[in-house]
């Protein structure tokens, strides 16, 4: 799967022609920073039903619409993120969902539960009409994307503070529904629309947020995954811990997972 991009379909043929797999499905996830617990959710759905044995998830954001001058766009992101940009054209993050663990691997993890939810109705969150470009259809200045005139109007629209308690109250109750308390978390993962957003409302939950944010700027929707490579990869985990993926698009769509150590 491939995410997002609303503006650009046909990613996911241009991706599987570019590697070699040309009759293997594929399927754009359409909801913005939600796209990649979609699609982890959506992979692991797929095993469990014995459709496939194993998954290639790849999360992509175009950046590089929005920007007149490619070299420019270093001033807010890293060179990891410049090493994704040569890749994939922007940012990309790419995992594979298993039936079984490879042995060789260290790394491994069980999804025990993912959601959806939306502050708006189901129809306006499977299909967002307010994208950024709308707002600028041309090219975005480095000055709007530093003045957060990047993201989607409802973003904007809505006041930091009030994002914030939208997020906190429906992370609480999400953890209720799975029976889960925040203590039970190891941390937070989450794809990070703009720096500082999680500080509102993190501390109410006192858990843990990985923050990618500093070092790799606007990722877009594979901030969520990135964090998670990070997290295992700087052996922050152990097994049994519990992380909690957050995706969030335009401030009133969200999508959890519960991804569990192996």
């Amino acid at each position: 799967t491939a995410t997002p991009d609303y503006n650009n379909p046909g990613l996911v043929s241009c991706l599987l022609k570019h590697l070699g797999l040309v009759e293997l499905p594929g399927l754009e996830i359409k909801q913005l920073g939600c796209g990649a617990i979609y699609g982890l959710d959506l992979a692991s759905r797929i095993i469990a039903s014995r459709q496939a044995t194993c998954v290639l998830v790849v999360c992509v954001d175009l950046l590089s619409r929005y920007f007149g001058d490619r070299d420019r766009i270093g001033e807010l992101a890293s060179p990891q993120a410049h090493a994704a940009f040569q890749n994939f054209g922007d940012a990309a993050v790419a995992c594979i969902v298993s039936g079984t663990l490879d042995p060789k691997s260290p790394s491994g993890f069980r999804l025990e539960a993912a959601q959806m939810r939306a502050v708006a109705e189901v129809e306006s969150c499977l299909r967002c009409n307010l994208p950024s470009a709308k707002r600028f259809p041309q090219r975005i200045a480095l000055e709007d994307v530093r003045a957060e005139r990047h993201l989607p109007e409802l973003f904007v629209e809505r006041a930091h503070e009030e994002t914030g308690r939208n997020m906190g109250m429906a992370i609480s109750n999400f953890l209720s529904e799975q029976r889960l308390e925040p203590s039970d978390l190891k941390c937070i993962l989450h794809n990070q629309l703009c720096a500082g957003l999680s500080e509102l409302w993190a501390p109410e939950l006192g858990v843990p947020v990985y923050d990618i944010f500093p070092r790799f700027g606007y990722v877009g929707a594979p901030g969520t995954l990135l964090s998670l490579l990070e997290v295992e990869q700087q052996g922050k985990l152990v097994r049994g811990d519990r992380v909690l993926l957050v995706g969030q698009s335009s401030g009133r769509h969200y999508a959890f997972q519960v991804l569990r150590k192996l």
